[in-house]
């Protein structure tokens, strides 16, 4: 049988032209689906408005998506912030090397709050801090337990006091040359006197007589024990790498 080529033509024309319609019907579906790429690399579909800008775009919906080509860090609007896409949350604590602030992290060094973002200083009372962030130099972090959250506190260096030693008693012996005597001079003065009725006559008695002590004579001596120590503290400081310490504040 032969097709006459008139009708081959045709079939051809509207097999085209099907071919066409179903290609732009792909891509009028498709052509509203938004896809974007956060920082770990992955690929996220997004159903709201995705903007790329230096800037935020205003009037945001909650779920809208701006990717921000001066960080190239995409972000999401919350409601309230443009949350970026790094799994970071207001308050969050880093150790890092980096010397300056970066990407909504603010190096605690103990600046004025004044002098960080509007939308940081906001976050920043939201943590209860007031006037200062705090000053982590030189710190070590610990996990409350009472009191306020950025107080300071500890030393580097303890004393030791006497309740702080050992109970033990110090004992001195001394030798047993302790005993001895002491001598002294009588002095018996010359008198007169009478005998019966006659005239005073010179009665002699011992003069200058030395006498010696008994050789009872126990007693105590007080002594008295140096420690032979300066009171030089105790350094307790561990051996440390240094680091930076960064609060995640947003932008």
């Amino acid at each position: 049988m032969v097709i006459p080529y008139f009708i081959k033509k045709t079939a051809l024309k509207k097999t085209s032209i099907l071919l066409l319609y179903l290609f732009f019907s792909f891509v009028c579906t498709h052509a509203q689906r938004n896809f974007v790429v956060d920082n770990k690399g992955t690929l996220i579909e997004s159903h709201n408005l995705v903007t790329t800008a230096t800037n935020p775009p205003s009037n945001p919906i909650h779920g809208d998506v701006w990717f921000d080509s001066t960080t190239n860090i995409t972000r999401v609007w919350e409601g309230t912030i443009w949350k970026a896409l790094l799994g970071n949350t207001i308050g969050d604590l880093k150790y890092g090397v980096e010397t300056i602030d970066h990407e909504g992290w603010i190096k605690l060094d103990g600046r004025a709050i004044a002098t960080l973002e509007t939308t940081q200083q906001t976050q920043a009372a939201a943590l209860s801090f007031s006037g200062n962030i705090p000053d982590a130099r030189n710190r070590t972090l610990m996990m409350r337990g009472t009191g306020v959250i950025g107080d300071l506190g500890g030393d580097t260096t303890v004393p030791i006091l006497q309740v702080n030693l050992p109970n033990l008693s110090l004992v001195a012996t001394l030798t047993n040359a302790g005993n001895h005597t002491h001598t002294y001079t009588d002095m018996n003065p010359d008198f007169s006197g009478r005998r019966g009725g006659g005239a005073s006559t010179l009665l002699s008695a011992e003069v200058n007589t030395v006498r010696t002590t008994s050789t009872n004579g126990t007693h105590l001596h007080t002594v008295n024990i140096a420690s032979g120590g300066s009171n030089t503290a105790i350094t307790i400081n561990p051996s440390f790498l240094q680091t930076n310490v960064f609060i995640y504040l947003g932008y």
